[in-house]
């Protein structure tokens, strides 16, 4: 055991350890203070840790999605075929392009 002491001086070991720890925690505050860095290093991380996350929704609501526009374009060619576009345009506002130019080639088909 003496040898082993002898070998490695305890004191300097643990004064290299808190200079190393001293020398992270500037460089850390380095980038913190640099606000450019540590926007990009933020935004990475953000992006990388929640990729994963906004996949599975993009998904799961495109899906979604996509099932309700058929019911509604199933509901929407139940109406009368002259008040079909009046129809589209009253209950679906925000998406009436959309069904719209769906309905103009549904008109179109043979």
């Amino acid at each position: 055991m003496k040898v082993f002491t002898e070998i490695f001086k305890v004191d300097e070991v643990k004064k290299y350890v808190e200079m190393r720890d001293e020398r992270l925690s500037f460089e850390i505050s380095k980038v913190i203070y640099d606000s450019d860095k540590f926007k990009e290093l933020s935004d990475y991380l953000i992006k990388e840790s929640t990729k994963p996350i906004q996949e599975f929704y993009s998904e799961t609501l495109q899906k979604g999605h996509m099932e309700l526009a058929q019911f509604a374009s199933i509901v929407i060619l139940q109406q009368n075929e002259n008040e079909r576009e009046d129809f589209i345009k009253k209950y679906f506002p925000e998406n009436q392009d959309f069904f719209l130019e769906e309905l103009k080639h549904y008109n179109e088909k043979p």
